[in-house]
């Protein structure tokens, strides 16, 4: 289910839409009431969805009205949610945690290395010079926390020279971006209330992968979190979603006359049915079948345990990467690219689950900016 922008409770959640350049952009506002000063206290989520201002033909027609029915579904899931009473449950969590003292205790448990602790201990300083050495609850942290956190990394004096770097502020907020981002998947908060803040815009590396002969070393490399490991390179060969494993069984695949392996999943964006095809490699960390009725991965769950497991895997491999289970279809993408030599991107943007071509597009040139230029595409790297 997806889940809303913040742990505030919206009156009301509708969808939007603008005219741009012929295309038609969609949104989700989600509406908590007032604010003090008498402005309209609201959040515009905008969806990755592209419709066409002056439909040509069916197939146009067509997507505009399946673009507006996910973009209603959307609103309608929020204010399900709303009227189950969910934000209040996840309000009462946060009030019980201080924000310092429990990203002091999340970060001894996630990491190893002295060096990663050190850097949240960092960011804790940080946050104690900005609360004048106060603690506040997690309750507390909203968008405005983080804005105003992220304005006082980039202005706060330096014990050694003027202000911080402006690589030192960055990496501060992009890590306390993480934590936000790992207390989602705890269920504290349903979405990071730093979600909207752009670190490094224009000089991002762009989005983490790693290649062909890094995957390599990983699938030498024991861990005793199997799940784990088995989830992690199955779906970077694969680019099957963490939330469609999940729910994956042995009898969700078949073969063909020509032994040519199939997955039937229900894709997690749209919830429509899929056959996907399957290269040999991705079917090596799941072969021998087991019962139709069993799972694939027994014990897999979404989490901040998967990712701290996940972590220690590929630090203890070697590997300096913050991997997290999404950046297994960014390693699919970049090795199809690469193996298909810029070929097939429209059965690329089937697998990534893109609804326009122009997503897959901006989606690679973040992580291939140098390589990127632009059925039979060869799916076993």
């Amino acid at each position: 289910m997806t889940e809303i922008t913040s742990h505030k409770t919206p009156i009301s959640v509708k969808v939007g839409t603008r005219v741009y350049k012929d295309k038609i952009r969609y949104w989700v506002n989600h509406y908590y009431g007032i604010k003090p000063d008498g402005k309209p206290d609201r959040y515009f989520e905008y969806l990755d969805l592209v419709g066409y201002a002056n439909p040509k033909n069916q197939e146009e027609r067509a997507r505009n009205k399946q673009n507006l029915k996910f973009a209603q579904e959307l609103a309608d899931d929020y204010m399900a949610q709303v009227r189950a009473n969910k934000y209040n449950r996840t309000d009462q969590k946060l009030k019980g945690l201080w924000l310092i003292e429990h990203i002091i205790e999340w970060s001894e448990k996630t990491y190893s290395k002295d060096s990663s602790i050190g850097a949240y201990q960092s960011i804790v300083k940080h946050l104690r010079s900005y609360l004048n050495g106060r603690d506040i609850k997690l309750s507390q942290v909203d968008k405005n926390f983080c804005n105003n956190f992220w304005t006082h990394l980039q202005t706060t004096e330096s014990t050694m020279k003027g202000t911080l770097g402006d690589a030192s502020s960055k990496t501060y907020m992009k890590k306390f971006k993480y934590y936000l981002e790992q207390l989602v998947n705890a269920d504290l908060f349903l979405q990071s209330p730093a979600r909207h803040i752009k670190v490094g815009a224009g000089k991002s590396k762009g989005k983490d992968f790693i290649n062909r002969e890094q995957l390599e070393i990983l699938e030498n490399h024991p861990t005793e979190w199997e799940v784990v490991k088995r989830y992690y390179l199955f779906a970077s060969y694969s680019a099957i979603t963490m939330a469609e494993c999940i729910k994956m069984k042995f009898g969700d695949f078949d073969q063909d006359d020509n032994g040519q392996w199939y997955a039937n999943v229900v894709r997690q964006k749209s919830q429509k049915p899929a056959r996907l095809k399957m290269g040999d490699k991705a079917m090596s960390f799941i072969l021998p079948m087991g019962n139709p009725n069993d799972r694939v991965f027994p014990n897999l769950k979404a989490g901040s345990n998967f990712n701290k497991y996940l972590l220690e895997w590929v630090e203890d491999a070697g590997i300096d990467k913050h991997l997290t289970p999404h950046t297994a279809k960014n390693n699919y993408a970049v090795m199809f690219w690469r193996k298909n030599q810029g070929k097939y991107i429209d059965e690329l943007m089937a697998f990534l689950q893109h609804d326009n071509i122009e997503s897959t597009i901006r989606y690679l040139k973040k992580m291939l900016s140098t390589e990127y230029s632009t059925s039979n595409a060869n799916i076993d790297f």
